[in-house]
């Protein structure tokens, strides 16, 4: 590239933090079912404008020219990552592939007074005939559970999507990212016919994976039990944890959220909610009788609030 940046700084430690946010994030992505790509950085000079900009806008004129490009279809650095997503959409398609999930960890460069600026992404595209707005918002819950934030999403136009189903990721009020169904006006142009999702999601925006506390070994086994209900899909993830918490009682040591689906067999607008829970007592061990009873209490106590089903494993 024509542009670069001397101003750059290292931080102890920090290398190895975004290594290790990039690899749960990866982790997390592969659980939720998607597929990993990776994407060429360079695109044509053109590309960005398929997503409904003109030259004016800041995706066109911040994109940093090669000196001597291989051909006009690799001449520039991507500002955004959504026109390589949509083209993997695309090749995917026309190779017969149906009914599929990709992601990707890549990179963005933006030409800032002369000097580039690199942004790390991890972006998501549904082409699954199953997901919705709601279901593909339960991937970007479960990543911010493990990583310990809480999102709020801000109804919000972005380029490239539907102007009534799109919205802003934000931690408090910091954009993070963005979510939502990409405009058909913005598929034609990719020769796309299927409904497609669409999230992203800054990296540098994202806690690094926290380490824990060594605890006390325990003095008492604890008894672990998977449960699964079927939700209205658009009941947050974190509602839906939140109250299996506080119905666990004190002998429910811990609750993770693990899965998330749709499914015709499922019902309309419904989802499919797994969470792991441990179960165990500080002063004596538990009997299979007190945790069949606390977990029944979890059970109606989702059914009252929520019209939760338990849905057999």
């Amino acid at each position: 590239p024509n542009a670069h940046n001397n101003n750059t700084q290292s931080i102890a430690g920090g290398y190895e933090q975004v290594v290790e946010l990039e690899k749960t994030v990866k982790q997390l992505m592969t659980i939720s079912g998607a597929n990993e790509i990776k994407t060429f950085t360079l695109i044509g000079e053109e590309d960005v404008l398929k997503l409904g900009i003109d030259k004016t806008n800041d995706l066109y004129t911040k994109q940093i020219k090669i000196s001597n490009p291989l051909n006009a279809y690799m001449s520039v650095l991507r500002t955004q990552m959504l026109t390589s997503m949509l083209g993997a959409v695309k090749y995917n398609i026309n190779h017969k592939n149906k009914n599929f999930a990709l992601y990707e960890v890549g990179k963005v460069f933006v030409n800032e007074n002369e000097n580039l600026t690199e942004r790390e992404i991890l972006s998501f595209i549904s082409v699954e005939k199953d997901k919705n707005f709601f279901s593909v918002k339960s991937i970007t819950e479960m990543l911010a559970e493990k990583l310990g934030v809480t999102f709020n999403y801000a109804q919000e136009k972005n380029i490239g999507m539907h102007p009534n189903i799109s919205a802003d990721i934000m931690i408090g009020k910091q954009k993070v990212g963005k979510i939502g169904k990409i405009s058909p006006r913005i598929t034609n142009n990719f020769e796309i016919k299927d409904n497609v999702y669409y999230f992203e999601i800054e990296l540098k925006n994202l806690p690094s994976k926290k380490v824990k506390k060594v605890k006390e070994l325990a003095k008492f086994p604890s008894s672990s039990r998977d449960l699964a209900f079927v939700v209205d899909a658009d009941i947050p993830v974190g509602s839906i944890l939140e109250q299996v918490r506080k119905s666990g009682g004190n002998i429910c040591e811990n609750v993770e959220f693990f899965d998330v689906y749709q499914s015709e067999q499922l019902g309309v607008n419904k989802k499919s909610v797994a969470f792991s829970l441990t179960f165990r007592r500080k002063d004596a061990t538990l009997t299979q009788e007190e945790v069949s009873g606390q977990v029944q209490i979890i059970i109606d106590t989702l059914g009252q609030k929520f019209d939760a089903k338990l849905r057999e494993q």
